[in-house]
């Protein structure tokens, strides 16, 4: 389970590394395209200062409630992907230092503290450091691969944060998307740090359910080190593409491929 020392010290290094690759990129690097499918770099840093101040906002919140109100902040301006890029990185950069200030006056009992969420659910200081470290090591990644890092990965806090949120919710995205294979098929993603299986019965998903002895469910395992299974659960690694080398799906026949290849079909995500 990720911890909150630990997770907030990985998302803030994260973001710090973003930074500091942003500043030093040409102008040609900004248009890159990087392994979020249809985004290049630029593309990216914007989204950071959408998402950012977000998760600010929402752990302040999480915050008033211990102290009767947020930390004091202030977001980077608003840009857009017309914006000059040194006014994008300044924008991300201001935007760094109100998370760095907010999550850094979280304390542990502010993880289990909730606040309602504008959809109805209520949201919880862990699900939201949770949320800032996974996005802090998502998009580091996406960086690197871009600029053509070979040894990019997620780190163990990136994989645990990553871990709480699409893969703990796989069956219930796959029944809402509605799609599912011809026949049953169950797909494991089993590392160090987590164990995770989603199953296609024939009549429904479950999830981490161990199929029944001698069931006639096909299985395939996503193979490779922790860092790459969970970006091909992410959708960072694809069965045919960069670093598709890195992992092994099933026995790796031409069916296997294929049905690991439409994975992202039945549960898309981030």
């Amino acid at each position: 389970m990720l911890q909150l020392d630990r997770g907030r010290e990985a998302a803030i290094r994260d973001l710090d590394a973003i930074i500091a690759r942003l500043r030093g990129l040409s102008a040609a690097d900004w248009d890159r395209p990087t392994p979020d499918e249809g985004w290049t770099i630029r593309h990216l840093a914007v989204h950071l200062t959408e998402t950012i101040p977000f998760l600010t906002g929402v752990l302040g919140e999480i915050i008033a409630v211990r102290l009767g109100e947020p930390p004091t902040t202030e977001a980077g301006d608003l840009v857009t992907l017309d914006f000059p890029t040194d006014a994008i990185a300044a924008a991300f950069t201001q935007d760094r230092n109100a998370f760095f200030h907010t999550i850094m006056a979280m304390e542990e009992g502010d993880l289990a503290t909730t606040v309602p969420g504008g959809n109805g659910a209520d949201r919880s200081g862990s699900l939201y450091l949770a949320l800032s470290t996974a996005e802090a090591g998502l998009h580091r990644f996406d960086l690197e691969a871009a600029l053509g890092a070979a040894d990019a990965g997620l780190d163990e806090q990136a994989i645990l944060a990553c871990d709480e949120l699409l893969p703990a919710m796989m069956a219930g995205i796959a029944t809402n998307v509605g799609k599912h294979p011809d026949d049953p098929v169950s797909f494991v993603f089993r590392g160090t740090l987590f164990d995770r299986r989603l199953t296609w019965t024939g009549s429904e998903w479950t999830q981490d359910i161990e199929p029944e002895e001698g069931s006639a469910i096909h299985e395939i395992r996503v193979h490779g080190d922790d860092s790459a299974v969970m970006l091909f659960v992410y959708g960072r690694i694809r069965v045919e593409g960069p670093g598709s080398d890195r992992l092994r799906f099933g026995d790796d026949s031409a069916h296997d491929r294929e049905l690991a290849a439409q994975f992202k079909t039945f549960v898309p995500g981030p």
